[in-house]
């Protein structure tokens, strides 16, 4: 039973990884309005570079660290990674009325999700493999997070 409810926190914890992903280019109409953010089109495109090298750094950092601590403790960073990015994003509401505060503040709230998108999605690779050696060994990658087809 222990075993079941782990796998589905698993599968649960992929899909809180995967909303906040969503968020930042759903939002773009509120990060590009003059109402709200007003990004230009560039400082709205130029806020997933930090995403993206913080993603690289985490994934090549958590997989040791998954080795020498567990993966429970970087996929839980990982999460907390994203919070904190949720949470900056909620912050940065207030700053709309300060161009610079409120580019700056959701650059950094990319940067936080691109640490917890890398460290979570290291973990839960490693994680799904563990409860299913038999197809991780085949490298069914898809049927393990699917199940068999």
């Amino acid at each position: 039973m222990i075993r079941r409810t782990e796998i589905a926190l698993v599968y649960g914890a992929g899909l809180v990884q995967g909303l906040p992903l969503v968020v930042f280019p759903a939002a773009s109409d509120v990060f590009t309005s003059p109402s709200f953010h007003g990004l230009s089109s560039s400082q709205y495109g130029s806020l997933f570079l930090p995403l993206v090298v913080t993603a690289i750094v985490a994934s090549t950092v958590g997989g040791p660290l998954a080795r020498r601590k567990g993966p429970k403790l970087v996929l839980l960073a990982g999460l907390g990674f994203d919070l904190l990015s949720m949470g900056i994003l909620a912050a940065s509401q207030p700053a709309v009325r300060t161009p610079g505060l409120a580019y700056g503040s959701l650059l950094f709230a990319t940067s936080a999700l691109g640490l917890g998108f890398g460290s979570a999605l290291t973990a839960l690779n490693a994680l799904a493999a563990g409860y299913f050696p038999e197809r991780a060994e085949r490298g069914d990658l898809a049927e393990i997070v699917w199940g068999p087809g």
